[in-house]
């Protein structure tokens, strides 16, 4: 399931938005209904470019599954120093500091930049790798803009690793769970419509999920 939804006096959303304290409780409402529907462990939060920076706030004071970042800026204040640096920083109403966001983030983070990004500097995620922990990543996209991000095959690709291999290891689990309760040599499980699993004698496991075939020993 995919949820996005309009900041205040953006899309279908009427009001306005006021300051960056309210802005930041509208995104806690809107993930506490989250929360009522789905458990945090089942929860990603996605931001791109201006979106990351409350992505990485709302995840800061929660605990989602994983944090993803697509053209991140370490802060809009370093940002507007970077791009516009005869206009004084001070100035900015909104500061988004991502960079400081993210030291309370608990969970994976994974980052997403385009090495030729003109609107939000490539830099800006190397400065951002530098506060990363261990299972924190940045993925480099070669050759890509700000816009289009999403078509960008390399992209595509990682995407479909990085979610899939959440999926992997729910499925792993099943399996192994499903082998400690079988004392059945050879047995063919059926989980959904879309997952089979099967164990032979020889304890290896292999299911088939979408075209895609894993074997785990």
């Amino acid at each position: 399931d995919v949820f996005m939804f309009d900041y205040r006096g953006y899309g279908k959303s009427e009001g306005s938005i006021s300051s960056q304290k309210q802005l930041f409780q509208d995104l806690q409402i809107v993930y506490d209904l989250m929360k009522k529907r789905y458990s945090e462990d089942k929860i990603i939060v996605l931001g791109y470019s201006i979106g990351s920076g409350l992505a990485a706030e709302i995840a800061s004071t929660n605990k989602p599954k994983l944090l993803i970042l697509q053209a991140p800026y370490y802060s809009l204040t370093d940002l507007m120093r970077h791009s516009y640096p005869i206009i004084p920083a001070f100035i900015l109403k909104y500061k988004f500091k991502t960079n400081e966001y993210i030291k309370d983030c608990t969970m994976p983070i994974v980052v997403f930049h385009g090495n030729q990004d003109e609107v939000i500097y490539y830099g800006s995620s190397l400065k951002l790798e530098k506060e990363f922990k261990t299972t924190d990543k940045l993925i480099t996209l070669e050759g890509q803009e700000h816009n289009g991000m999403t078509d960008n095959p390399d992209y595509i690709n990682e995407i479909r690793k990085i979610l899939n291999g959440d999926r992997n290891t729910e499925l792993k689990n099943k399996i192994i769970g499903i082998w400690t309760y079988s004392n059945s040599e050879n047995a063919t499980f059926r989980i959904d419509n879309d997952s089979i699993f099967y164990v032979d004698a020889l304890e290896s496991f292999k299911y088939t999920l979408n075209n895609d075939t894993l074997t785990i020993q």
